[in-house]
């Protein structure tokens, strides 16, 4: 039984890969929405 670990290691990282990917996404929009705040009260000024 000497199956290559890319298949079992692909298939178990799968899952926190793809949270991941989800987090930075969030983390994403919140920082552009954080750097557009501060664009606008800049230009308030």
């Amino acid at each position: 039984m000497n199956v290559p670990p890319t298949s079992e290691t692909t298939t178990i990282l799968d899952e926190p890969i793809r949270h991941l990917s989800l987090s930075q996404g969030d983390a994403k929009r919140t920082r552009t929405t954080i750097t557009t705040t501060s664009i606008d009260r800049g230009s308030n000024d």
